[in-house]
């Protein structure tokens, strides 16, 4: 009597390659090592392994993820989110600033690409990492807020108290401090666009010779929010 036959197990399928591995893939296929591809992009080779050892490219620093999205052509908006794509043509990089003063030597933290139509419609933008809660109901920390250097510092602004009109703004030459302008008739108030009740609003009144020095650096014209705060750390 024949046996009867039995259908054998099919085989597992491959687990699918994760965004690490079609990274270092890529990587390898570009600059045939991790240790080469470190050294091309100036990061020590440790950081690069940590952030491919199982899937950390979420956390990697904004320096770190520029870096490496610049040198492989992809997409930092998609790789703040884990996913590996082509960069888009359309984007121009600009400074990324931690602090910025005005009349000084300021060095850019790194890059980060912006619509290229901002880029060319405002020469000399920046973006100015937020790192507290004085406008948190529109820019919270972590934030990139891109600061279009005006023309004219001193121009007047609608004064609408409802309106965001958030500008950089430098009191007494210190680093930036992001605020909302509302314009008086012989002075402005620096307003706080924060529930944080610690934030108070400062009256410069044109008239009075101790009022302080503020210098006004530029509007917010647009500002972005990588994914994940750790994105943004060094």
């Amino acid at each position: 009597m024949p046996k009867a036959q039995t259908n054998p197990e099919p085989a597992p399928e491959p687990a699918a390659p994760t965004t690490a591995d079609q990274l270092i893939a890529l990587i390898r296929d570009r600059y045939h090592s991790r240790s080469a591809f470190a050294a091309a992009i100036g990061i020590p080779s440790q950081t690069l392994y940590s952030i491919l050892q199982g899937d950390k490219i979420q956390s990697c620093s904004l320096a770190s993820a520029m870096a490496i999205t610049k040198a492989l052509d992809l997409d930092p908006y998609a790789f703040a989110e884990g996913r590996l794509v082509p960069a888009s043509p359309t984007a121009t990089p600009v400074p990324v600033y931690d602090q910025y003063t005005p009349n000084a030597d300021n060095q850019p933290h790194s890059q980060f690409p912006i619509p290229t139509n901002l880029a060319e419609a405002h020469p000399g933008a920046f973006m100015l990492r937020i790192t507290d809660n004085s406008a948190n109901q529109i820019l919270k920390p972590g934030f990139l807020a891109l600061v279009a250097p005006a023309a004219d510092p001193d121009a007047e602004e609608p004064a609408d108290a409802h309106a965001p009109n958030l500008q950089a703004v430098s009191i007494n030459n210190a680093p930036a401090i992001i605020r909302r302008v509302i314009n008086h008739d012989h002075g402005f108030t620096l307003a706080p666009a924060s529930d944080d009740p610690t934030y108070k609003p400062m009256l410069v009144d044109f008239n009075d010779p101790e009022a302080p020095t503020v210098t006004r650096i530029g509007p917010v014209i647009w500002y972005c929010s990588p994914i994940g705060s750790t994105y943004l750390a060094d």
